[in-house]
């Protein structure tokens, strides 16, 4: 079952992996249609239509196993957000097991 994100949680950014960072920001680029994505650029700016995010939330689900709820584009502003819940959400979800 994949990690279920839970607003709040923050990783210092020593505490994220790089390879992690770069496949995240390859699916935003990807479903965005985007050159890049910067780790500091603001997800509503990014994601400006609601069916992007349904095919973030999808995409993320099936390549990074997190399920990511509508409302954490709106809680992470930004990619680093993004990535500090998606992170933080995996690392608890493997001290539990």
């Amino acid at each position: 079952m994949p990690d279920t994100l839970a607003s709040g949680q923050h990783l210092d950014d020593d505490e994220l992996d790089p390879a992690f960072i770069k496949r995240l920001q390859q699916i935003l680029q990807d479903v965005l249609g985007v050159e890049s994505v910067a780790l500091d650029d603001t997800l509503p700016d990014l994601v400006n239509r609601s069916i992007l995010i349904l095919n973030l939330i999808v995409a993320i689900q099936d390549d990074l196993g997190a399920a990511v709820p509508v409302e954490v584009f709106f809680d992470a502003t930004t990619v680093r957000g993004l990535a500090d819940l998606i992170a933080a959400s995996r690392a608890g979800q493997e001290t539990r097991s």
